[in-house]
């Protein structure tokens, strides 16, 4: 990046001579060329900042790890190396969430939504977090806010095992779609029996398509003990693997029950918005 507006900076402003042969140019280099000069200036400090702080930061861990007690270095090396791995999942457009770090990102997303902004969301493990998670309950309620006081459109596959729909359970999780259906969420439902051996098509996630920003990304990971509870998340900004999710999201369509399947299953009558 400094490369860049270094060369970007000799370009506009090496041979001021030759530009004030035309009046309208020497007329742009006494206004608006200085103007653009101190934002160059001012980005390029902002870079170098954000480096020496960086470098600083590094040094400082290092420092501090050479003067850990030999007892506790075990504990300082596994440190290193969680940090290690969050560094390399960073530098590929992963950024590791913790689960609340998850949920208070994706409630900020969804309730900076703007009129005709699009969300994409797999829902691939227990629906009744619906119900018994406060923070997915709030942040379905931004949903609920975002779809009707900004006309955003909410498209959510349930991804459910229709061997369990009649147990008590199973219509409770229902419940849950019905109230998505009914809020104005654009639902459709997949059987996971008909995903066996299609692993890369089961993960949880929500991607948030901004017609004033870049697509924002969210996979969350499910607590294998409390199992209506996501234990981590990651925030993907990498467009090759974005690019993978919304080919994902197309795929689970092929299997998703027409809307005289889910009347007959399910009980269930919706409106898909296209």
């Amino acid at each position: 990046l400094i490369i860049y507006l270094f060369l970007f900076y000799c370009f506009f402003f090496s041979s001021r001579r030759r530009h004030t042969r035309y009046i309208s140019v020497t007329g742009v280099q006494t206004c608006a060329l200085p103007i653009l000069k101190y934002f160059i200036f001012k980005s390029l400090l902002n870079v170098k900042s954000d480096f020496s702080e960086s470098i600083a930061l590094a040094n400082t861990l290092t420092q501090k790890v050479a003067r850990v007690k030999f007892n506790y270095l075990i504990y300082a090396k596994e440190l290193l190396k969680k940090t290690h791995e969050h560094l390399d999942k960073i530098e590929n457009g992963r950024i590791p969430l913790s689960e609340d770090d998850y949920y208070n990102k994706i409630i900020e997303e969804s309730y900076n939504l703007t009129n005709n902004d699009t969300v994409y969301a797999v829902n691939s493990f227990e629906e009744l977090r619906f119900k018994e998670d406060p923070r997915q309950i709030r942040y379905f309620n931004s949903n609920i806010m975002a779809v009707k006081e900004r006309d955003v459109i909410y498209k959510r596959i349930f991804i459910i095992d229709s061997k369990t729909i009649n147990t008590e359970t199973g219509k409770k999780r229902l419940e849950v779609i019905q109230e998505n259906i009914s809020k104005g969420i654009n639902v459709k439902i997949v059987d996971k029996n008909e995903l066996i051996g299609k692993n890369d098509l089961l993960d949880d996630w929500v991607l948030f398509c901004k017609q004033k920003d870049m697509k924002h990304l969210y996979v969350d990971y499910q607590d294998l003990v409390e199992k209506t509870r996501v234990i981590s998340g990651e925030l993907i900004l990498n467009e090759s693997i974005i690019n993978d999710f919304e080919k994902k999201f197309i795929s689970l369509e092929k299997y998703a029950y027409d809307k005289e399947k889910m009347k007959q299953l399910f009980g269930l009558e919706i409106i898909w918005i296209n």
